[in-house]
């Protein structure tokens, strides 16, 4: 069997023959393997035949530099030739082409246009090193990953790999998750699609203690840490937050030591940066910077809808972040999609600023523009969503005075439409002892009160058909001990029904 063929059995994106004739296997993206093996193992590379899907001026280059002398390859860029040429190299191609596009359109390969006018395989290699170690450092816009595209009941791997290629290519890199999230499958989708194919050092990992899914002890923190580094395939987070801390969780966490813990964890160097996401009272936020000053970031909840809210308090909370000087991270800009589909009123007034740009745009924009804002986090659930947002936080323009005025007007909008303030976290869910779709039915009663038509209560139909309805709902209390915005959840569960079940 041939390099080729090998490469193709497996579903390799890399394989190498050294000089001994020893075979080995690559499945990293683009060139990332070939640095890795020029700064782990370069004596591989010297004397080596490899084997290439694909064979730009970039990965020619990086080639010559460690001393290839042969290579196959699938598609070659006419860039690449004259690299191999003056290298020495023998090269054979199925298909050559006038330049590497990426798989998902027409645009030129990013790593090819950042090499194009390199004039020898050294600077090519200096200039790949340099744009990766920006990428590295690049913190505006992060990709939260609690609503990954889903197909079925699974994670859908392969879009969910397209976006995290298309991610990282625009220059970002810090990933978001939860062991809760998606059921536990969204550690492992990143395993699947982040981990297992880009070099460590190349993104940033965020995640988290959650309540509820350790055991109370310093040990017990420590095992489901070990279980979390497991399921997403990595031997350290960079960031490790304390999960939705509020009044009673941040008891419990420190009756237990899990702050103490994962400072140790920071120590052994297992957790690069110890942090908390936050769900209360902005004066419960206080107390816990006050108390472990050693917190090196803050996750809010942050959007202009809930700015001024009595129970988000996103500004005072935003506040006691700057007080304490302390990073802010935040989630939720787009209040789980609601800022993104505006009732046909509020969209008037954004739409009338002339911008051309998407409503979720403004919504994020919007937090971006605070000061000490670190990263703010979008759950992107396909490759269109994603593409729409690098398109503004490629280059974030600020927010100016007249579009502060426009979402303060959207605001009140939503403000006299008496909207539930749900963003579909689905935590109440979990444990619901009736199966009841509560997030799917919060967003059919908004439905039916911006547009009054027939749909929302096709789509209850939908959401309660293998589910509980809400006339189920036993009022055990279990959704609102959970729910990050303290919504009056048995409450909205009885307008529900009399909203939809009246006639049934």
């Amino acid at each position: 069997m041939d390099l080729l063929d090998i490469l193709r059995s497996g579903n390799h994106s890399l394989v190498v023959r050294s000089s001994a004739g020893e075979i080995t296997t690559y499945s990293k993206k683009g060139v990332r393997d070939l640095i890795w093996l020029l700064d782990n193992e370069p004596e591989r590379l010297k004397g080596a035949v490899i084997a290439d899907k694909v064979t730009g001026k970039a990965a020619a280059g990086l080639c010559a530099v460690g001393g290839v002398i042969g290579i196959h390859t699938e598609v070659m860029s006419e860039l690449a030739v004259p690299v191999l040429e003056s290298s020495g190299i023998k090269y054979d191609y199925e298909q050559l082409v006038p330049r590497i596009v990426i798989p998902e359109g027409d645009d030129r390969c990013p790593l090819e246009e950042i090499v194009q006018d390199a004039e020898s395989p050294e600077e090519i290699e200096h200039l790949l090193r340099k744009h990766f170690e920006e990428m590295k450092d690049r913190k505006r816009f992060g990709f939260g990953c609690m609503r990954l595209p889903m197909k079925g009941g699974e994670v859908d791997l392969e879009e969910t790999t397209r976006m995290v290629d298309c991610f990282i290519e625009n220059g970002f890199n810090y990933f978001d998750t939860a062991h809760g999230y998606l059921g536990g499958k969204s550690e492992t989708a990143l395993k699947a699609c982040l981990t297992s194919r880009y070099p460590r050092e190349s993104y940033l990992l965020v995640d988290k203690l959650t309540h509820g899914m350790f055991e109370k002890s310093p040990e017990g923190i420590r095992k489901f840490f070990a279980s979390q580094l497991e399921a997403c395939g990595v031997e350290y987070f960079d960031y490790y937050l304390m999960h939705a801390q509020n009044n009673e969780f941040f008891n419990e966490f420190k009756a237990c030591r899990a702050y103490e813990t994962a400072f140790e964890l920071k120590a052994e160097g297992k957790v690069r940066h110890v942090g908390l996401s936050f769900h209360d009272k902005a004066e419960v936020l206080d107390r816990i910077l006050t108390e472990y000053p050693g917190i090196e970031l803050v996750q809010i909840q942050f959007n202009y809808l809930d700015y001024e809210d009595p129970v988000i308090q996103s500004r005072l909370c935003y506040e006691v972040c700057r007080k304490h000087g302390k990073p802010v991270v935040v989630m939720e800009p787009v209040k789980g999609g609601t800022l993104a589909h505006l009732p046909e009123d509020a969209a008037r007034i954004l739409s009338g600023l002339g911008t051309g740009e998407s409503q979720a745009s403004y919504a994020i924009r919007y937090v971006a523009s605070f000061p000490g804002i670190m990263m703010t986090l979008s759950g992107m659930s396909s490759l269109e969503q994603m593409r729409d947002n690098i398109s503004f936080m490629k280059d974030l323009r600020p927010f100016t005075e007249e579009e502060m005025e426009a979402v303060a007007r959207v605001r009140g909008i939503f403000e006299s439409k008496k909207m539930i303030a749900c963003t579909g976290c689905r935590y109440c869910t979990d444990g619901c002892p009736m199966d009841i779709p509560i997030p799917d039915l919060f967003a059919d009663l908004n439905a039916k009160k911006i547009h009054r038509n027939w749909n929302s209560d096709w789509y209850f139909m939908v959401h309660t058909r293998s589910h509980g309805k809400p006339s189920d709902c036993i009022e055990c209390g279990q959704c609102e001990g959970v729910c990050p915005q303290h919504l009056p959840i048995t409450d909205l569960m009885k307008e529900a029904a009399r909203q939809f079940e009246k006639k049934r």
